[in-house]
């Protein structure tokens, strides 16, 4: 049977993604070529999006700066690194 603990965890641990498919999403209405298939950390440089990408690129980097940590945070604060 879960445990609530692991249910919040669980959750928690998921939770940015929908954030970072979002972010995404918005992104990709401002790439100078359409027809791209962009993947990776190399499909965020800022010149394959036009001016008005440029905030949703740095949101981008943003988010994915801060979700290490967050998962990190959440192993620590629910015991599971051990």
């Amino acid at each position: 049977m879960l445990r609530i603990p692991t249910a919040a965890f669980i959750v928690l641990f998921f939770a940015p993604i929908p954030v970072g498919w979002y972010i995404g999403v918005r992104l990709s209405q401002y790439q100078r070529d359409p027809n791209a298939v962009l993947g990776g950390f190399s499909a965020l440089r800022p010149d394959l999006y036009t001016d008005e990408g440029q905030d949703w690129v740095r949101r981008q980097w943003l988010w994915l700066v801060l979700v290490i940590p967050w998962e990190v945070i959440l192993f620590v604060l629910f015991g599971r690194g051990q």
